[in-house]
């Protein structure tokens, strides 16, 4: 309770509050609340993928307890008994990197690249079709970075969150949902991903659109340097 006092009292005494999602009006209480999405520097050049035999899966991110891997790499595992084309390319490094490594060590399509750099990480997600954010609901996170980043390199998005994530998602046809938990279901979603993947190739389309028109840095930031400039004339008038 004196934490969530202490942090009320802060939204009321801000100058200005922004925030990333509207998700978070219900809590920050403030008519003048400003949404400035997460901006990042989109990915130039980016070319029509190769065909591939198989469907290229990756997760990027946080081997954390945050995240329910542990279906994620089961459902793949389920997909490969059914004899099914695909693959997932994991990087990333946490606590939870001994399960992974556990699942890569048992079958070929699982392979880990632990903590990889800028060059290593553009050139995973250009070889990928799907992205995958295994966030579980509780983690409070409404659009993380994964998405955007995800989007900006034209990957459908396979997400576990509800809320903003599920719907911006379902606006631009830019990917789909499965119940995180459920390692069934992450399974049984990815199978109706092989079955057309001309839908696959589109909403890679639409999700490089979707990061255009909301996250791009050279749109959002200038914006967002605009407000705190016009924040601060208006104090000292």
């Amino acid at each position: 309770m004196p934490l969530h006092q202490k942090m009320r009292r802060a939204y009321r005494r801000a100058d200005g509050v922004s925030a990333i999602s509207a998700t978070y009006r219900a809590i920050i209480q403030r008519d003048d609340l400003r949404v400035f999405p997460l901006g990042v520097k989109l990915p130039e050049r980016l070319e029509d993928k190769p065909a591939a035999d198989d469907l290229r899966l990756c997760y990027v991110g946080n081997l954390g307890s945050g995240y329910c891997l542990e279906a994620m790499l089961a459902g793949v595992e389920q997909l490969i008994q059914r004899q099914k084309a695909v693959r997932l390319t994991i990087a990333g490094d946490g606590v939870k990197r001994r399960l992974v490594e556990g699942y890569a060590a048992r079958y070929q399509q699982i392979r880990y690249q632990g903590f990889v750099d800028g060059d290593g990480l553009d050139m995973m997600l250009r070889d990928s079709d799907v992205g995958i954010v295994p966030m579980r609901a509780e983690s409070g996170v409404a659009i993380p970075n994964k998405i955007v980043d995800y989007a900006g390199y034209g990957l459908a998005v396979l997400s576990g969150l509800k809320g903003d994530a599920e719907k911006t998602l379902s606006d631009y046809q830019a990917g789909v949902s499965y119940q995180v938990e459920d390692h069934l279901s992450f399974a049984d979603t990815v199978d109706g991903l092989l079955d057309n993947a001309a839908w696959v190739v589109q909403m890679g389309r639409n999700a490089r659109k979707l990061a255009e028109e909301l996250f791009d840095a050279n749109q959002i930031f200038p914006a967002f340097v605009q407000w705190i400039e016009k924040i601060k004339w208006e104090k000292i008038k």
